[in-house]
């Protein structure tokens, strides 16, 4: 893990109070599992909390923007579309997405306050409509990938 820590923090200019055995599972799952990478950020966290390893979904999509920031990974032209209500997300698709958000500015053009047009699409479709980009890798930075996979698995033989 230190090696992945002083690599984090010399190469990607990460803060030395970064939670680097949180980041390096995260990073090692968003790497290698393909699901993982178009999950929404709040599926990600109650997995990684499952795993031991809590990350908030804005903790998750600060680390998303620093990987795309350095070039690690982009933000596809594809996303992933859901509607979220408190730990719950239902997947759906991007012509229920834009219908529910359609209804939704309808229903403000109309005259009903924002708070009632949110509790109404909560009701209609199960929470709040979120579209999140897929990300992809990036081809050039092979050597932060195999130090992930090498760190994480150097990790995993130590904890047992």
């Amino acid at each position: 893990q230190n090696k992945f820590k002083v690599f984090c923090i010399t190469e990607f200019n990460m803060p030395a109070q970064c939670g680097f055995e949180r980041y390096l599972h995260f990073t090692y799952y968003f790497l290698n599992v393909d699901d993982f990478r178009w999950l929404p950020n709040e599926t990600l966290s109650l997995m990684m909390g499952e795993a031991g390893r809590y990350v908030s979904r804005q903790w998750i999509g600060r680390w998303k923007q620093r990987l795309e920031a350095l070039d690690v990974i982009s933000a596809a032209s594809e996303f992933t579309y859901y509607f979220a209500q408190g730990q719950t997300q239902i997947l759906t698709d991007s012509n229920t997405y834009k219908k529910a958000w359609r209804e939704y500015f309808q229903d403000r053009e109309n005259g009903a306050s924002w708070g009632y047009a949110i509790e109404k699409m909560k009701h209609n479709y199960g929470g709040v409509g979120r579209k999140q980009p897929i990300s992809e890798l990036s081809a050039f930075h092979t050597q932060f990938y195999e130090m992930v996979n090498e760190c994480f698995h150097s990790q995993i033989v130590s904890d047992t």
